[in-house]
C-alpha cells in the first residue's frame, strides 16, 4: 500500500506532520479528517528510483523523442479500453506491450512487470521522459492517488487528441506559406538554370544555400542538448519563449492550458490543493511558469487561498485567475479550470492562425520584392547592351 507524507493543522492551530499508509490520496485526506487534522498537504512517498531522479531513456531518446505523438494518442486510447472495461492495470500494459514495437513496447513491458508487484504506474514512467510527458505523468499520478485511474488516462487520451488536432491545423495553415519559402528559394536559380547550367545552379546552392541550412541545424541541435541536459539552460530558453515579443503570449496560453487542465484533473479526483498545484507546475511544460507555481506553494500549505497564493507568486494569466477566484467561490473549481483551459486552447489556435496568415504574407512580400530585383536586373542589362558609348 502506498505511504503518504503529510502536512496538517490540529484543531487548536498547530503545525504537525507525518506519514501513512492509505490506498489513495483522497482516503489518505480521508483519515486525517478523521483523527481531527485538517489536511495542508499530502504527498506520496518517493520510491528510491524517484529519489534518485533515474533516467533509463538513452541520450539519443532524449535529444529526439521516440514516440511520436499519433502512437501516444492510440496507446492511451487502447490503454482507456482495456482498463474501463475491467482488465487490472498491469495486465493491460503487458497485452498492448505484446502488440506495440519498438521503444514503447519495450517500455510497456517493462511498466507491466513493474506493476504487477505493486509499484505505482507513475514511478515506472518518470524514468521516461522523453516518452512519457511531465502533463502526462501528473494526470496518471492524480488518478493512482484518487482511484480513478480509468477517468485519468480517459482525459490524457483526450487532451492528447486536442494537441494532436491542434498540430495537424497548424501545419495545415503552414503550407502556404512553406510553398512561398520553397519558391523564393527556387526562383532565383531559374535564370542561372535557363542561361547557365545544372552545374551553376548547384555552385549557388552549395555556396548560398547548404551553409545557411548546416548553421541553422547545427544552432537547433545544440540549443536541444543544451535545453535537455542543463536546468539553467531550460529555464532561460523557456523565459525567452514566454516573454519574446509575438510568441510570448502564445507560450503562456499553452502553458497555462496544460497547468489548469491538470489542475482541474487532480482538484476532482480529491488530490490536496499543495499537490495538485505541484503536479500543475510540472505539467505546464515551462520551466518559469513552473517555478512561479511552486513559489506559491508556501502560502497553500498555510492555509491561505488558491488564487491568493497563485495571484500573488504571478503564475497564471489573468484570465485563469479570474475563473479560479469563481471557483473557490463557488466550490466548482474542477469545472471552472476545464472553461480556461478551453479559453486557453480557443485563443491558442486563433492565435497560431493569425501567425500562419503573417507568415504567408511576409513570405509573400519577400518573393515579390526578390523577383522585382531579378526584373530589374535583367531589364537593366538589355538597356545597357543597347547603350552607344
Amino acid at each position: 500500500m502506498p505511504v503518504f507524507m503529510y502536512k496538517a493543522r490540529t484543531g487548536s492551530g498547530q503545525n504537525v506532520e507525518g506519514e501513512l499508509e492509505a490506498p489513495s490520496e483522497s482516503m489518505a485526506a480521508a483519515t486525517l479528517r478523521e483523527k481531527g487534522l485538517f489536511p495542508l498537504s499530502i504527498r506520496q512517498k518517493a520510491t528510491s528510483f524517484q529519489a534518485a531522479g533515474i533516467n533509463r531513456e538513452s541520450v539519443a531518446s532524449r535529444i529526439f523523442p521516440p514516440v511520436p505523438l499519433s502512437r501516444r494518442l492510440q496507446f492511451w486510447r487502447q490503454l482507456h479500453a482495456l482498463i474501463h472495461s475491467g482488465v487490472s492495470s498491469s495486465e493491460s500494459l503487458r497485452d498492448l506491450s505484446e502488440s506495440t514495437p519498438g521503444h514503447l513496447g519495450r517500455v510497456l513491458k517493462e511498466c507491466a512487470t513493474r506493476t504487477a508487484s505493486g509499484e505505482p504506474i507513475s514511478d515506472v514512467m518518470v524514468e521516461y521522459p522523453a516518452t512519457f510527458p511531465a502533463a502526462e505523468i501528473a494526470l496518471i499520478r492524480a488518478g493512482e492517488h484518487a482511484g480513478t485511474l480509468s477517468e485519468s488516462v480517459q482525459a490524457l487520451a483526450d487532451l492528447t487528441e486536442r494537441e494532436a488536432r491542434i498540430r495537424r491545423e497548424f501545419i495545415g495553415q503552414l503550407v502556404y506559406p512553406m510553398m512561398i519559402f520553397v519558391a523564393i528559394l527556387v526562383v532565383p536559380l531559374i535564370p542561372v538554370l535557363v542561361l547557365g547550367s545544372g552545374a551553376d545552379a548547384l555552385r549557388i546552392i552549395q555556396q548560398r544555400y547548404v551553409p545557411g541550412f548546416v548553421l541553422a541545424s547545427g544552432t537547433w541541435l545544440c540549443l536541444r542538448v543544451l535545453t535537455v541536459f542543463s536546468p539553467r539552460a531550460r529555464y532561460v530558453w523557456d523565459a525567452f519563449k514566454i516573454t519574446a515579443p509575438g510568441i510570448g503570449k502564445i507560450v503562456r496560453k499553452m502553458a497555462a492550458g496544460k497547468a489548469v487542465s491538470v489542475l482541474a484533473a487532480s482538484y476532482r479526483s480529491g488530490v490536496g490543493l499543495a499537490t495538485g498545484v505541484e503536479m500543475a507546475a510540472e505539467a505546464s511544460g515551462n520551466a518559469v511558469m513552473a517555478s512561479q507555481m511552486k513559489s506559491a506553494l508556501p502560502g497553500i500549505r498555510r492555509g491561505e487561498g488558491l488564487t491568493a497564493s497563485l495571484s500573488q507568486a504571478h503564475a497564471l494569466p489573468a484570465r485563469a485567475l479570474q475563473l479560479l477566484a469563481t471557483g473557490e467561490k463557488t466550490g466548482s473549481v474542477d469545472e471552472m479550470m476545464r472553461k480556461a483551459d478551453e479559453y486557453f486552447r480557443d485563443e491558442t489556435q486563433s492565435a497560431l492562425k493569425i501567425v500562419s496568415v503573417t507568415l504567408g504574407v511576409v513570405l509573400l512580400v519577400v518573393a515579390g520584392l526578390i523577383v522585382g530585383r531579378m526584373a530589374i536586373d535583367v531589364y537593366s542589362g538589355a538597356a545597357s547592351h543597347y547603350t552607344v558609348e
